[in-house]
């Protein structure tokens, strides 16, 4: 399990167990196995309500599960309500996820022009099966592909039953997601065919195949004509890769593919790299970080996976552990054929960072934001109306997400003070919210 899932994890807000915005959700959710050993009822239960994949606890009967929020508390007998509000930006559009009030369903708007102005726009239908109020998270996949994944609601029976690896846990499934390729006007589920592709469209990005539940891959395509879902034909080799590997990614929609994972013979940090839409892999394991172990909270030792953040072109960085709060940066200027070690960042978050449009890599320690270039030192950074969170420090970079590079304004942040909008990675404007 990704330690990375347990940052920053918003304790309960009075009876209800909230979800994490889908920024963060992006950056940390990873699909949990049915049948791990899971040391507690409360690890899973923590767990599960970090997954970006479909699933949030029931912590009473009745009890919705909701997202997280921006900080304007609604008061409810019992308990407090933050309303919520998430976006995601896919090409020209921004898409915006909310709901007014705590048993309020989800509901859609989509602005064209940076938030200046926002329209209402139907929702997917609800999920037969649904029960309370309707919660969902955002994906985009490509420049106007977006994702709608509805939450499914895990009762604490559930819950039991995934940490025994009692039969009846293998019947519990997530909701299928639907996509839209107009701007939200329409909507089609997501249908799994198993006739692999060869290669990941231009402009589009490459999912997890345990996001559609499809055990045979690692690396799966949403075709975006067809709006089918289908494995890559070649998966990377020399490479263990794990259940939520997107969740340390922080790449552009176009550009190189960058997969994380571990050396099936060593467990040491791993990256597979394609230049060409995943047709061919060049992997490299990075020899001199540590070995994924057991502990750190978690059954599994994923703390140790490799974290990835690149632009458009050949250059990325890789952050590999060292210890706790101590990671080691590398550098490759030629998309993955040779890595160069870096700097070793002290009191720094589990996160991949992101790099801004002139080539510099932005990562978030205990103390502030910092920026590293090639092989050289990380120093402390200031970007100019980036927003910060209630503690007054910098959002996690890892909450960013990445258009295409050839999208005017391909860099977004959600924070508790809303959205905001980059042209540069450097440069901050917030959204507009209606």
């Amino acid at each position: 399990m990704l330690e990375s899932q347990f940052d920053r994890l918003r304790s309960e807000v009075g009876d209800a167990v909230r979800q994490p915005d889908f920024s963060t959700v992006r950056s940390r959710a990873g699909r949990v196995r049915r049948r791990r050993a899971i040391t507690s009822a409360a690890f899973l239960a923590t767990v599960l309500c970090v997954t970006g994949l479909g699933y949030v606890v029931q912590t009473a009967p009745g009890d919705g599960v909701l997202a997280d929020s921006v900080p304007a508390p609604t008061e409810s007998p019992g308990s407090v309500w933050f309303p919520s509000t998430l976006v995601t930006s896919a090409g020209a559009n921004l898409y915006r996820v909310f709901q007014r009030c705590r048993e309020c369903d989800a509901e859609l708007d989509v602005s064209s022009n940076g938030g200046e102005s926002w329209q209402h726009r139907p929702t997917p239908p609800a999920p037969s099966d649904a029960t309370g109020p309707r919660t969902a998270n955002l994906l985009a996949l490509a420049p106007g592909l977006v994702v709608w994944r509805d939450e499914r609601t895990l009762t604490v029976a559930e819950v039991q039953a995934l940490i025994s690896g009692n039969p009846s846990a293998d019947e519990i499934t997530a909701h299928q997601p639907w996509i839209t390729r107009d701007g939200g006007e329409t909507w089609q589920q997501i249908a799994i065919d198993t006739q692999p592709v060869a290669a990941v469209p231009e402009g589009v990005r490459p999912v997890d195949c345990a996001m559609l539940d499809v055990s045979t891959c690692d690396i799966g395509v949403i075709d975006p004509v067809t709006g089918r879902f289908a494995p890559l034909a070649a998966q990377p080799t020399g490479i263990t890769v794990q259940e939520g590997w997107t969740d340390v990614v922080n790449v552009p929609l176009d550009g190189y593919l960058w997969v994380p994972g571990l050396d099936p013979a060593t467990k040491k940090p791993a990256v597979a790299t394609s230049s060409d839409a995943g047709r061919t892999w060049h992997t490299h394991v990075f020899a001199g970080a540590v070995a994924a172990v057991l502990g750190h909270g978690g059954p599994v030792g994923l703390y140790n996976l490799p974290k990835v953040a690149a632009g458009s072109g050949k250059a990325a960085y890789v952050l590999t552990y060292r210890a706790d709060g101590v990671l080691d940066a590398h550098y490759t200027p030629d998309g993955g054929s040779t890595w160069r070690d870096g700097d070793t960042i002290r009191n720094l978050e589990l996160s991949a960072g992101f790099v801004t449009a002139d080539g510099a890599h932005i990562v978030t320690t205990d103390t502030g934001l910092a920026a590293g270039r090639g092989t050289g030192r990380y120093t402390p950074i200031t970007l100019p109306g980036y927003p910060v969170d209630t503690a007054g420090l910098p959002v996690d970079p890892a909450r960013i997400q990445v258009a295409s590079g050839q999208t005017t304004v391909p860099y977004l942040v959600n924070s508790d003070n809303g959205p905001y909008l980059s042209e540069d990675g450097r440069t901050w404007r917030r959204v507009r919210l209606p």
